[in-house]
Parts: structure tokens; sequence; C-alpha cells
């Protein structure tokens, strides 16, 4: 009998050995657990807590006394406490949160400044729920608080960025405009909605096309698709001149400078463009200023010079004849002399502008200098440049030009020549139709003379 009783409390004594170790290998795997939990919530600087609000016993996990600053040897957590560590302009919003909370109104989340017992300020994310005794009253909160200084710090020096960026952007004079990778307009700033006369709301989330003349749209989707297949575009870092669509349809001129990067993996285009529709105009007016006579609009020597050279190597190259008619208005100088130059200004100008009645869109007509002037006839014989010198001639002849109440009239003679084995260079013919017209001068003025043509 005591031996099966010893036996029986052999037993036992393994049982209790196999449980003690089972509690032994629990208690390892728990402290492992803690541990894990601890590291990860200092990695994640984030802590939990544990308040029974109805004995007011609040618990913090160490990585919340970490982030207060404070040591669990030293501080007993309470809410009480807890309340003195927010920065005084938070604590309503965070009395205003648990309030919420305890109401069953929405769970527990509220972002503020805590005061570090050094004075340094942090930033935290606090998050809980609230559990119901059996009576449906609020009895216990649990949640976790994340120190987000730094991201605050990031999400604050990044508004800041944008908010700078917005202000440059918003000073510049040329249109600023940022799109996503399918061509959707995200940035719209002041001077674009002054170029293209759409407000921002007008074009956000609008395609870019809305931009573009018709005859753009298609090349410009075309060369989208060829980018994201190849990584491979003609206008990424160049400064391009294409035309723009105003709101109203009209076109203009502009400057395109277009620029791609990448944010998150995806992609993004900005372009910067410039109306270029005033210094256009003024290209224009400079080249017109250039090359045309200021007095007739007639284009004036040095174009006259430019373009007869043009004619002559086009017409050796391709066997079309050519002619060059010059004129000169007779007595001039007995006019200027008598009537003064302003009226010598107004005959010049009805002089002209009989050219201009009587001369074909190929024809070019300028002025060489004084009361001279010159007719370049692409693909005209000589008989046809003689019937042109002729209708001219006869037109100035009945031409009377009104002038201070009084009626001006002046005759012309006219030297004509035409290309050919003789005059086949630019100073042969010119010089033959210069030399046909002094031969009409010295015939008696009022008449045409031509060039003898091999």
């Amino acid at each position: 009998m005591a031996y099966e009783n010893i036996e029986e409390l052999i037993k036992k004594i393994k049982v209790l050995e196999l449980q003690i170790e089972q509690c032994d290998t629990i208690r390892h795997k728990l402290e492992k657990s803690e541990t894990s939990l601890a590291q990860a919530q200092r990695i994640a600087r984030m802590g939990n807590w544990d308040w029974d609000i109805v004995t007011n016993d609040l618990h913090w996990s160490d990585e919340i006394f970490r982030i207060f600053g404070l040591d669990p040897e030293e501080f007993e957590p309470t809410y009480k406490a807890f309340l003195h560590t927010i920065h005084p302009d938070d604590k309503d919003s965070v009395l205003k949160a648990v309030e919420r909370a305890l109401a069953q109104e929405e769970d527990y989340h509220v972002e503020h400044r805590i005061i570090l017992p050094d004075g340094t300020i942090r930033v935290v994310l606090e998050q809980g729920k609230v559990y119901l005794d059996e009576q449906k009253n609020s009895s216990r909160m649990i949640g976790t608080v994340q120190d987000i200084t730094e991201q605050k710090a990031m999400e604050t020096e990044l508004r800041q960025s944008e908010e700078r960026f917005r202000t440059v952007a918003n000073t510049a004079v040329d249109a600023i405009i940022i799109a996503d990778a399918k061509g959707t307009i995200l940035f719209w700033n002041i001077a674009a909605s002054k170029i293209f006369a759409y407000s921002q709301d007008e074009v956000i989330g609008k395609p870019a096309s809305i931009l573009m003349p018709r005859h753009y749209v298609e090349k410009h989707e075309r060369g989208m698709k060829n980018y994201h297949q190849t990584g491979e575009s003609d206008y990424l870092g160049n400064i391009l001149e294409f035309e723009g669509t105003r709101k109203d349809g009209s076109e203009f001129p502009l400057e395109l400078a277009v620029s791609s990067w990448t944010n998150g993996g995806e992609r993004f285009f900005t372009a910067i463009i410039r109306d270029s529709t005033i210094r256009k105009e003024l290209e224009k007016e400079l080249i017109h200023l250039a090359t045309r006579d200021g007095l007739t609009d007639l284009f004036n020597r040095s174009s006259f010079n430019t373009k007869f050279a043009k004619e002559i190597e086009r017409a050796l190259r391709y066997d079309k004849p050519l002619s060059l008619v010059i004129l000169d208005i007779d007595n001039f100088k007995l006019l200027n002399d008598t009537y003064g130059h302003p009226a010598g200004d107004a005959f010049l100008q009805a002089t002209a502008q009989v050219i201009l009645d009587n001369i074909r869109n190929i024809d070019i007509a300028a002025r060489l200098g004084g009361e001279e002037f010159v007719l370049i006839l692409p693909e005209t014989m000589m008989d046809s440049a003689m019937n042109m010198a002729e209708r001219l001639r006869q037109q100035m002849e009945s031409k009377t030009v009104e002038y201070n109440n009084m009626g001006l009239s002046k005759t012309i003679s006219v030297g004509v020549a035409s290309l050919s084995e003789s005059y086949n260079t630019f100073d042969t013919l010119l010089k033959a139709a210069d030399d046909a017209l002094y031969v009409a001068k010295r015939k008696g003025k009022n008449c045409i003379a031509c060039a003898n043509n091999d």
C-alpha cells in the first residue's frame, strides 16, 4: 500500500514538473512576445495604454514613457497627470475628444502636442476605443499613442514648399501647367489663366489637349503614347514654338518648354508656356521695317536686291522668262521745289498705289530711291512687260493727285528689259533696264523704251 502511494506521488510530481515546464515555456514565449511588441512599438514610436474608467487606473507601455520623456520609476500615469503633459493650446480639443468617446458618439481620435520635462514639444496621434459594462456604461478605454512629430514636420515642410512653389508660380509671367501621365491638368497658375482665359476651376481635371488647336491634338496623343513606350520625346528639354487655343477658340503663337519628372512612382509633366504674340508682332514689324520703304510701303532697295537675285536664279534654273521694269517720275524735282516735299511724298504714295493696282501676286514692286521704282515680273516675256509699262504710263498720265485743294499731275518714263543671253545676270539685266529708262528720258519723257535683246 505504501509502495502504491509512493508511485502515485512520483507520478504527480512528474505531472507537476511537466506543468511547471509548460508554464516556463509559456512565460518565455510571453516574455519574447512582450519584447517583440516593445521593439515594434519603439520602431513605430507607438505605445499602448489601458484606462480603467471606473477605478481611474491608467496603464502605459514603456514606449509611451519614452515618447513623453518620463521615467516610469518616477512618474505614475493617471488621467489627470496625462492632462498636465498636454500643450495648453491643445488641451481643450483633447478633453472634447475624450468626452465624445465616453458619450459613445465616436471613437477616440485626436492629434495634439505634448510638452516634455525638458520643454521639448512633440506631436502625438492618439486613438482609442471605449468598452461598455453590462449596464452599457463606459467602463474602459484602450488605445495607442504614436509620436508623429517627424511626420508632421515633413507635412509642414511639404506644405510650406508647396506654398512657396505656388507663390513663385503665381508671380511668374509665364504659364506653368502640371499634368499627370495621361495629360490631365493638375496645376494651373495665374499667368495660365491670363494667357488662355480659362479659370483654374475650368481646367483642373481636364485634358491638356483643350489648350491645343485641333490639328495638334492627334500629334500630341501619338507623342504621349510614344514617350510612354520608349521614354523618348522630341519635346522634352527643348524650347519649341507652337500654337495654343484660348477659351474663345482663338489661336495664338506660343513658346513651350516641357519637362518630365516622377514622384511616388508616378510620372508628371511640367509645361512652361509664354505667349509670343507680341514678340511675333514685333518681329513681323521689324521685318517689315527692314524690308519695306517707309513712305510707300513697297519693298526697299535691299529687299529688291535679294528678291531680284533669287528670281534670276529661278528663271535660269527652270528656263523661265523674266522681265524688269524701271520707272521714274518726270520732273519730280520741280514738283518738290514748287509745292514742297509733303506734296512730293503724296505723289510718290499715289504712284506706288497705281503700281500695286496693276501688278499680279507673283510680281514684286520696290522703290529704289527718290522717284525711281522697279517691278520684277516673273514668267513674263518682253511683249507682256511692255504692255504693263504702257498701262502704267497711261494711268499716270491721266492721274491727278489731290493735295491741299490742288491737283498734282506728273508723267513717268519707263525702261524695260528681259532676261536673255546678253542680260542674264543681276548687274547686266538691271543695267539694261536702267539704260532703257534713260533712252525714254532722252526721247522727251512720258514714254517707254526697251533694251535690245539678242
